[in-house]
């Protein structure tokens, strides 16, 4: 059903009188102090105006381990103009998150991108650096920078001037871990370039609207296929501008959030709609007191969610076997069924009955649902009638309940691991090896689940104030907003005070605000200046430490209203209340958190936004604090906590089991038995196995660890070869995260129990 709303007020200061009251509850201000700010350079010094929101990501090797991660400070990429001359390009430049330095020489003289608009950035090639894609309209080509600031790659573009130019989007749009720019004049693709053209849109985005794995771009008010396939097409009275993915019903579809902001001289043209998947509309405002409309921010604004986790993917290790072998992904749909061919060994695997990956013999078995799953045991070995396959799955269940597939007893020798789902999370993918007769390997891939998405508000801002909207379109607030030159700024989302509701952050020409969430009541207040277009200011955790900073960009060249130039960082002033749980990179004008990973890393099937924190433009990670690891062994003897320091060091002693565990060498957990190990390097590990069960010489005990490196190198401590009745287990470090506390039981001879907390 479409409905539809007009609303009339008198002056600015006014409500419409289908206002609908929150639930107020007074809350302290947010205090604010600048932590450094860039406002010139040697290097074209007149270059000095930002008028685009800019982007965060990882540039350089900070703390000097060889490696550009996230053990490094998150830096800062802008474009910079002369006087106001934003049309003509501007230079590209990048600040080091922990200063404000600039980071690149100029050696090259410099690159220009369009001012207007912000770049995008992202491991396009899978190198583990970061790639920046820019475009200009005086250039016939996208450029991607490497992370020194050089030119790397070109791909010549459909069309050049203003149809060329416009918000850049970067996606995995159909899984192959080849990675699609969404630009103004069409869609590429980083390895092959042009895939098909459109007519020009300002701001592009993507999602999968119909479940079918694929992702679809959304531009103008057009939805395309990843072919260029066009589906639908919304009929405004002017140019969609720019758009967010929203869940807003209890289907699986995402509905679309636009603007068409028209001008404020044709504000009956101006509309802020919600559509449905297939293009219908489910809600429409035409709002005259406020026409416009830049981009909008979608989170828990009206009241408090459930805990969430953000939606981040994570991969098992690979059980079994992948040499000789080809290698196969393996999607599940919204049911979550497994299917397995099973005899005397694994046959062959899939999420549909007719397309399964391996051999076609032994019988197939009734699916098995993986969200109920909550570990699976994984015989591997060589097979009796030969090679080395998968020969058995036992699947446990949350009820207590298991089954098993295939057989262990026909190997000449065999070997049972045991996956485990992480707490909060589901299997969402599966990667199958096969020679086409047995599975060979298998490789799990998880994704987090929330406890709730109930999205709790819509916020945009037009010509004359910030506005927001409940999920039946229905207007909560107002907010009184210069922004009479564009009527297009935009607005983010983020938690400061950590109580579980977002709160908005929007500028205008002389000031940057904090808004309340729930009632739009001013929070902190910045003075700063900007002849607006369509920025937004940002919040990202720089340094990693959880306490996130606020970036905003600045332009001074209208004399008539200036304060200020370049880029400023603020962070909390009060040391007591730090801005916690926030994303350590903003790729995009178009970032949801789950577009691209913590890492830079592009994920090859991302999670859809809507159904998992169902958030967009939010800085907020939900449910970051206190994420734990099952309790991996038994919780026997003292229980101790280790917080992980700085240098991520954790401290093994070991010999034929594990003898003691800490962060500290004056303060391990265990017995004294053993050797001490060369210390493991938390920051840097992905994974964990853990082995345990009962010693040889007495007890249930601990007996192996092995740690998995991000680099792939692996070391073990302990040993499995002195114990019965063993359990190997193996935590998953999702992607972003980083152990910040251990938990160690120990009776004082070994280690019995563990249990790591994640940031």
């Amino acid at each position: 059903m479409t409905s539809k709303y007009f609303a009339f007020a008198i002056g600015i200061l006014s409500l419409s009188s289908s206002v609908v009251h929150a639930t107020t509850t007074d809350i302290a201000d947010i205090s604010t102090q600048l932590k450094w700010s860039w406002n010139g350079s040697s290097f074209k010094p007149e270059s000095v105006q930002v008028m685009m929101t800019p982007v965060v990501a990882q540039l350089n090797d900070d703390n000097g381990d060889g490696k550009i991660d996230n053990g490094d400070v998150a830096d800062i990429i802008m474009v910079t103009f002369e006087g106001n001359k934003y049309a003509n390009g501007g230079l590209v430049r990048a600040l080091s998150g922990v200063d404000g330095s600039e980071l690149w020489t100029y050696a090259n003289g410099g690159v220009i991108a369009e001012a207007r608009n912000s770049p995008a950035v992202a491991d396009l090639d899978g190198d583990g650096v970061v790639e920046i894609v820019t475009t200009t309209a005086v250039s016939q080509y996208i450029n991607v920078l490497d992370n020194t600031g050089n030119i790397k790659k070109q791909i010549l573009k459909a069309e050049t001037g203003w149809r060329s130019i416009g918000e850049i989007s970067l996606a995995d749009l159909d899984g192959d871990s080849s990675i699609e720019i969404l630009s103004a004049d069409g869609v590429y693709n980083y390895d092959t370039g042009l895939l098909f053209s459109h007519s020009w849109a300002p701001s592009s985005i993507s999602g999968d609207f119909d479940g079918d794995q694929v992702q679809e771009v959304f531009s103008g008010g057009a939805l395309y296929q990843s072919s260029g396939a066009l589906d639908w097409q919304y009929q405004a009275n002017d140019m969609v501008w720019f758009s967010s993915l929203v869940n807003l019903d209890s289907d699986d579809s995402p509905e679309v959030v636009v603007s068409v902001p028209a001008s404020y001289s044709n504000a009956a043209n101006s509309s802020f709609a919600v559509l449905e998947h297939d293009g219908s509309t489910k809600w429409e405002i035409n709002n005259l007191s406020n026409p416009g409309g830049g981009v909008q921010a979608v989170a828990n604004f009206l009241g408090a969610d459930s805990p969430q986790v953000p939606q981040v993917s994570s991969q098992s290790k690979v059980f079994g076997y992948t040499h000789h072998k080809q290698s196969s992904t393996i999607a599940f749909t919204s049911d979550s069924q497994l299917w397995v061919r099973s005899g005397a060994a694994i046959d062959a695997v899939g999420s549909d009955a007719n397309s399964l990956v391996g051999g076609h013999g032994g019988h197939l078995n009734n699916p098995v649902d993986l969200s109920k799953v909550k570990s699976i045991d994984i015989t591997s070995g060589r097979y009796w009638w030969g090679g080395h396959h998968i020969l058995a799955l036992d699947f446990n269940f949350v009820d207590g309940t298991s089954t098993t597939m295939g057989s262990k007893h026909y190997a000449f020798y065999k070997k049972t691991e045991r996956l485990t789902v992480p707490e909060n999370s589901s299997i969402k993918g599966l990667k199958a090896w096969t020679a086409g007769w047995l599975i060979g390997g298998l490789q799990f891939e998880f994704a987090s689940n929330t406890t709730s998405n109930e999205v709790k508000g819509i916020v945009y801002a037009g010509y004359a104030a910030v506005d927001m909207y409940n999920q039946n379109g229905e207007l909560v607030w107002s907010s009184p907003n210069d922004d009479m030159n564009s009527g297009k700024i935009g607005v983010s989302a983020y938690d400061f005070d950590n109580d579980g509701i977002d709160e908005v952050l929007v500028q205008d020409i002389q000031r940057v605000r904090i808004l309340d969430g729930r009632t739009g009541k001013e929070l902190a207040v910045i003075a700063n200046s900007t002849n607006t277009l369509w920025e937004y200011p940002i919040v990202v955790d720089l340094a990693g430490d959880d306490n996130a900073e606020l970036i905003v960009v600045a332009n001074d060249y209208n004399k008539a209203t200036a304060i200020n130039h370049g880029i400023y960082v603020y962070e909390s002033a009060d040391s007591s209340k730090p801005w916690k749980n926030a994303t350590r990179i903003w790729n995009q004008h178009s970032f949801h958190i789950s577009n691209v990973n913590q890492d830079g890393t592009m994920p090859t099937s991302a999670e859809p936004s809507w159904l998992t924190h169902n958030t967009y433009r939010s800085s907020t990670l939900r449910g970051a604090t206190n994420l734990q690891s099952p309790i991996f062994g038994y919780e026997l003897g003292q229980a101790t906590k280790h917080t992980v320091k700085s240098d991520g060091k954790l401290f093994v002693r070991s010999g034929l089991a594990i003898d003691a565990v800490g962060t500290s060498l004056d303060n391990l957990a265990g017995g004294n038995g053993g050797a001490l190990r060369r210390a493991v390097d938390l920051r840097q590990v992905k994974a964990i196995e853990v082995t345990w069960g009962a010693y040889y010489w007495g007890g249930n005990h601990i007996v192996a660890l092995k740690f998995t490196y991000e680099n792939g190198y692996s070391v073990a401590m302990g040993s499995k070869n002195y114990a019965s009745s063993k359990t190997t287990d193996t935590f998953h470090i999702p992607q972003g995260k980083t152990i910040k506390q251990v938990n160690v039981w120990s009776q004082g001879w070994l280690v019995e129990g563990l249990q790591f907390e994640l940031n």
